[in-house]
């Protein structure tokens, strides 16, 4: 029931196609060109009408937070994407697996096998000449935005160890990046080769702490970023299974590891 609905969902301005599922090795052209014909005119959609609307198409917050427009939803609300926080190495348990870790298998991340497999999408470009990576992170598209949060995360993945304190999970690993503006159609492309990606943001949901607001007090500077029409208090989009999290279902079929 849950994918009928969602198959009959729409873009506004722009129908959702319903590709078909692919059993195969790999992603068919048919998918991705699917998903970047949809995607693009979703996001051209939003962007072409975000002055008459009185939307913006990218916010930066004191605390370093980056809002910047995706598209629309099925109802046609804007999509903003932002970074979200991520976990360190030492959390996840990952200082075992190193050379002379504990669990005898002396992992580094360094295997010719694993060149380009390893990937991430951000927010923005990593800084690539730190100290850390030593030439190991390598940008994939266009992005001009340096982004203190994708320096952090491929560091979380992949740094060095020159600060022991933040070595990262796979410490010899090279990194490919790209920034989350198509996101989905890049990944699609890269799937038949792409081991692991690491996509550590989303869409803005519910409430957001905005320290740009006026006054000190912090209880007045939370924005809520549901829709009003449905809820003031509840954002329906945490868990929902959107037109997004169908196509990324699909995507996850048709490349199995």
């Amino acid at each position: 029931m849950v994918l009928c609905l969602s198959a009959a969902t729409f873009f506004v301005g722009v129908q959702a196609q319903v590709v078909p599922l692919l059993k195969n090795d790999s992603v068919s052209h048919f998918f991705v060109n699917s998903l970047q014909q949809r995607y693009t005119q979703n996001r051209q959609w939003a962007l072409k009408n975000a002055k008459k609307k009185g939307w913006f198409t990218s916010k930066k917050y004191a605390n370093g937070r980056i809002l910047t427009l995706q598209g629309v939803d099925a109802v046609g609300e804007p999509v903003y994407y932002t970074s979200h926080n991520v976990v360190a190495s030492m959390g996840t348990h990952t200082t075992g697996l190193y050379v002379g870790g504990g669990l005898g298998v002396d992992l580094k991340g360094d295997l010719p096998e694993l060149d380009g497999r390893l990937c991430i999408w951000d927010g923005g470009l990593p800084r690539l000449s730190h100290v850390e990576f030593g030439g190991r992170v390598r940008l994939k598209d266009q992005s001009t935005v340096l982004s203190d949060h994708a320096t952090h995360l491929s560091g979380t993945m992949a740094a060095a160890g020159v600060n022991p304190q933040v070595k990262g999970m796979a410490y010899g690993a090279k990194l490919d990046v790209w920034d989350y503006t198509d996101d989905l159609v890049e990944m699609a492309r890269e799937a038949t080769r792409m081991l692991i990606s690491n996509h550590a943001y989303g869409p803005v949901v519910g409430w957001v702490f905005n320290e740009n607001r006026p006054g000190t007090n912090p209880n007045l500077k939370w924005e809520w970023w549901g829709n009003t029409s449905i809820s003031a208090t509840e954002d329906y989009r945490f868990g929902f299974y959107d037109d997004k999290a169908r196509d990324l279902d699909q995507l996850a079929a048709n490349s199995p590891y």
